[in-house]
């Protein structure tokens, strides 16, 4: 119940951004790469935040925060490149079966590979007194 409502505010979020800033463009492919590296860090230390809380997660941040806690016994970069590589994967079959390749860029690629590690920084220090809320598997 609480993924739904989650997934319910945060689309409203979403929306809401999309109706606040809908016809603004940038055609400079440096400031929208720029903007997206912003945003990934800002995600991640978002991220950081919530994941340490450990109350009401979205789905793929629960995957995330079991990869972390279960398999890689708090290891957060292999968890969110394992994490990231199923959606990835899906994109790969898509793109072998149809030809064409959608939503995936530099910025995609930036955010697999570097996502794990601002998260480590923001988890060290950014509200470093704020602690992981789960347990660690010792499996």
């Amino acid at each position: 119940m609480f993924n739904l409502l989650f997934l319910l505010s945060f689309s409203y979020l979403v929306d809401l951004w999309y109706y606040i800033l809908p016809d603004i463009t940038i055609e400079s492919y440096t400031i929208r790469l720029a903007l997206n590296i912003l945003g990934i860090i800002f995600i991640a230390a978002g991220v950081s935040i919530y994941l340490r809380l450990n109350v009401v997660l979205h789905p793929v941040d629960e995957l995330l925060q079991i990869f972390r806690l279960q398999v890689y016994r708090g290891n957060v970069v292999k968890a969110q490149i394992t994490s990231l590589s199923i959606p990835l994967l899906g994109s790969l079959v898509f793109w072998i079966v149809s030809g064409n390749l959608y939503a995936v860029n530099v910025a995609t690629l930036f955010s697999f590979l570097f996502m794990g590690y601002f998260i480590v920084f923001f988890d060290k220090y950014f509200f470093p007194n704020l602690k992981l809320n789960a347990q660690i598997s010792n499996k």
